[in-house]
């Protein structure tokens, strides 16, 4: 877990590593208007913001598929524990992470996301994370970057303790 203090509205708030993922409970004022108006958040909103910090060795898409659903299942068990009720699950990211999102995860996906609409910290995690892709090692570009949105009632119902269960 990280200990970070966001300085633009005196909210302490805790990253915290669940899984193959990194996530922090956030205002809807932490985010730029751009996203918070794309978004359709009202300033009282709150989210949580999603990171996938390191590749996932690729032993193939099956165990993949499985490691990032059983993150989302430890991740609902999490919120469920503390009583937290985020308006939505949101992360920005590049392709690479945004179509697996979209299509096995169920988050809604806005392509085309413009840097200038991102603070530095998001278009800098970003570009690290791109970095570590094999796409990046390769020489290939980055590519669009993605806007992935799911509500937290629709999250709840496909991971959380009431959801659907896959057969292993």
């Amino acid at each position: 877990m990280t200990d970070r203090d966001n300085g633009d509205c005196g909210i302490h708030v805790q990253e915290t590593r669940i899984g193959v993922y990194s996530v922090l409970t956030r205002k809807a004022t932490d985010l730029t208007d751009a996203i918070r108006n794309r978004l359709g958040f009202s300033d009282q909103d709150t989210y949580l913001e999603i990171h996938v910090p390191d590749v996932i060795e690729d032993d193939g898409q099956r165990r993949i598929l499985e490691t990032f659903i059983e993150g989302f299942r430890n991740l609902a068990a999490f919120l469920e524990e503390r009583g937290l009720r985020p308006r939505a699950l949101v992360g920005v990211t590049h392709a690479g992470v945004a179509v697996w999102a979209g299509r096995y995860l169920n988050f809604d996906l806005t392509k085309g996301i413009k840097e200038s609409e991102l603070d530095d910290e998001t278009l800098e995690r970003i570009n690290e994370g791109f970095a570590k892709t094999e796409r990046a090692a390769r020489g290939k570009e980055r590519g669009p970057i993605y806007l992935c949105v799911q509500t937290f009632e629709s999250f709840m119902q496909e991971f959380g303790s009431q959801g659907p269960q896959l057969a292993s």
